[in-house]
């Protein structure tokens, strides 16, 4: 790779990084403050959108039938709805289902099962706890504690792969 491809490389992702921060990060602490529903929703949809983007990559070269993709997108989203209406037992409950239908619409769409079905608990469950922890009494600042690790986290790994450098592991 040339050098001046390379320093495109390595300087380019901080602009985006910071231009999302702005808009992002609002809106992420705006909806934790609130709460409810106001902060719920929003998780669903972003659940629905992650399986969107899980059969995008777990896709073996087929399309996948539209049945299948609604499927799996509902098999994930269900249990996360159940959640944002405060019945989280139930939406444990319906992580089990979930997995099979995730694994019946891959069939129909000609991917892995056990990777649709992966994608259900990789998805819903992390979306199912931030929702119950929101809800919980002092959920609120527990929220913000998770928000705080979590960007610091991201920000570090940023700040040490600039400067350690070296080849990126992923190529998105």
């Amino acid at each position: 790779m040339a050098p001046r491809a390379i320093e495109r490389r390595r300087v380019g992702g901080l602009g985006p990084r910071i231009a999302s921060a702005f808009v992002m990060a609002p809106a992420a602490i705006g909806l934790a403050y609130l709460g409810g529903l106001a902060f719920g929703l929003p998780i669903a949809l972003l659940a629905a959108l992650m399986a969107l983007e899980w059969q995008g990559f777990s896709r073996e070269g087929e399309a996948g039938a539209p049945s299948a993709r609604a499927g799996f997108v509902a098999a994930v989203a269900i249990p996360v709805l159940f959640a944002v209406a405060g019945r989280v037992e139930i939406a444990l409950a319906s992580i089990l289902p979930a997995l099979v239908i995730a694994a019946l619409a891959a069939r129909i769409g000609r991917a892995r099962p056990s990777w649709w079905a992966l994608g259900v608990a990789y998805i819903a469950l992390p979306c199912i706890a931030v929702v119950w922890l929101r809800a919980a009494p002092h959920g609120r600042e527990t929220i913000f504690w998770l928000f705080s690790v979590v960007w610091a986290t991201d920000i570090g790994a940023y700040a040490a792969g600039r400067l350690i450098g070296g080849d990126r592991k992923s190529v998105v």
